[in-house]
């Protein structure tokens, strides 16, 4: 299991100064990145010599643009995945569970068909209101057994799961052999907030344990608002 980190945790930085940014995280240990709503301003071929230079892999994507952009077979986020020797993207549609779930589920496996044309693998990341039922399940459950698993993986997120009352631990076990990429994030016990890893309620000893038996390839930290 190798560890990466969300850009969305240096994204101000990370805009204005890339290249120092990617070379910091480098020289901290992180061994990739994943990408957060931009691949930023250096060009294609500068960002992919610079990644190779510092040995930081560039593990995912995670997408802002509409399910229905990347639709597209010729949407531009395959081509830079592809062109950095990106193996994941990964989306969230969590505004979508109060109405026109299964409509989004749909649409979820349409990208993760292209995804896989293109030599990519869709991953779907939570946030809380996959946890809210819909019907009798919670809506992160419909998604997993409405979608082909070989499609479609699931990135869980430690602090939306705990932020919603459920045992990441439990998740992670219903998720065994489906979930390449993790997110680590630790939560306060006081206000529910993103804190340092470590630091919150988030049991790391059991998520590094449990992550360990259930095939997860990247443990990718995030935190923000620190």
């Amino acid at each position: 299991m190798k560890i990466g980190i969300q850009l969305y945790s240096v994204l101000n930085e990370f805009k204005h100064d890339p290249s120092g940014v990617l070379a910091a995280l480098a020289g901290m240990g992180y061994q990739g990145i994943e990408f957060a709503f931009s691949f930023g301003d250096l060009t294609p071929e500068r960002l992919r010599d610079e990644l190779h230079a510092i040995k930081l892999f560039p593990v995912s994507f995670y997408s802002s643009y509409p399910l229905e952009a990347i639709s597209d077979p010729g949407h531009e986020l395959y081509r830079r995945a592809v062109d950095l020797g990106m193996k994941h993207i990964t989306v969230g549609s969590g505004s979508y569970v109060g109405a026109g779930w299964e409509e989004t589920i749909e649409k979820i496996s349409t990208v993760a068909r292209l995804a896989r044309e293109h030599g990519l693998t869709l991953n779907y990341h939570n946030h809380t209101e996959e946890f809210r039922l819909v019907g009798e399940k919670p809506a992160l459950q419909i998604l997993a057994e409405r979608t082909d698993p070989g499609l479609v993986k699931i990135e869980l997120d430690t602090h939306f799961a705990l932020k919603a009352g459920q045992d990441p631990l439990e998740w992670m076990a219903r998720f065994a052999g489906r979930m390449p990429l993790l997110h680590i994030k630790d939560i306060s016990q006081a206000d529910k907030a993103v804190i340092e890893v470590g630091a919150g309620a988030l049991n790391l000893d059991g998520v590094w344990r449990k992550a360990a038996v259930c095939g997860v390839e990247w443990a990718i930290v995030e935190f923000h608002g620190i």
